[in-house]
């Protein structure tokens, strides 16, 4: 139960970070 809470909020976590890279990514694309 502990374990399936830790991995969903590793999943949203991950899902927030992936976005935010790509957003990173986006703009270094964008500034060269």
């Amino acid at each position: 139960m502990r374990d399936e809470k830790l991995l969903s909020l590793l999943a949203a976590f991950s899902q927030r970070f992936d976005n935010a890279f790509r957003l990173a990514v986006a703009s270094l694309v964008i500034a060269m």
